[in-house]
């Protein structure tokens, strides 16, 4: 792309391959392409042989400076056959995003992606995402959000098809970040099934 914003990688050590998540941006203007884009690596050695980009969310034309994809986040399944998952602020309406959720796969020994549903939970303004798999549960995985609300964790699952399940939102107790605190990290412990650690800007 001519200018690439907002990537995000992760890698499945066990295949050797690497998935970028990002955004597309055709130009400097608000009138350019704005759109989530991911695309996969192989690697061998130090080399790595990129594959054809794929596109997992597009923007609206007549709010583009508010609707662009943004703070995609890419998460490989653990022990899967190159299965992942995204999440990003996907458009609304007006000036608002919601947080959006998408499982995709890679063919064995390739770079070629398919990609399953997106999956949008309604919310209001959210501004940051991240994500982690519980290592000791790999079906369940949890998206750290910042919204006009405040801070506030999805438990999510993902299932056969490439199918995800969102429950209802936990937010943090008062007072463990402010409503435009920025959503830096969520990361799970290896060892003690369900226990996770957050991070965030106060």
């Amino acid at each position: 792309s001519s200018v690439t914003y907002l990537p995000h990688l992760d890698c499945d050590y066990y295949d050797g391959v690497i998935v970028i998540a990002y955004r597309d941006h055709g130009g400097y203007s608000y009138s350019s392409s704005m759109e989530g884009w991911v695309v996969v690596g192989l690697v061998t050695g130090t080399t790595i042989a990129f594959g054809t980009p794929v596109k997992f969310d597009t923007y609206s034309s007549s709010q583009p400076q508010y609707s662009s994809v943004q703070y995609p986040n890419v998460k490989f399944v653990p022990n899967s056959n190159s299965e992942f998952v995204l999440v990003w602020r996907t458009y609304a309406s007006g000036a608002t995003g919601n947080m959006a959720a998408m499982a995709g796969s890679i063919a064995s020994g390739t770079s070629t992606i398919t990609l399953g549903s997106k999956y949008t939970a309604s919310n209001p303004g959210v501004q940051y995402c991240a994500t982690d798999f519980d290592p000791n549960n790999p079906s369940e995985f949890v998206t750290f959000i910042q919204n006009s609300n405040g801070p506030a964790c999805y438990h999510m699952s993902l299932s056969a098809g490439l199918a995800i399940t969102m429950r209802s939102p936990v937010y943090l107790p008062t007072g463990f970040g402010a409503t435009n605190s920025g959503v830096r990290s969520i990361a799970f412990s290896p060892d003690i099934a369900g226990l996770f650690l957050l991070s965030l800007k106060p």
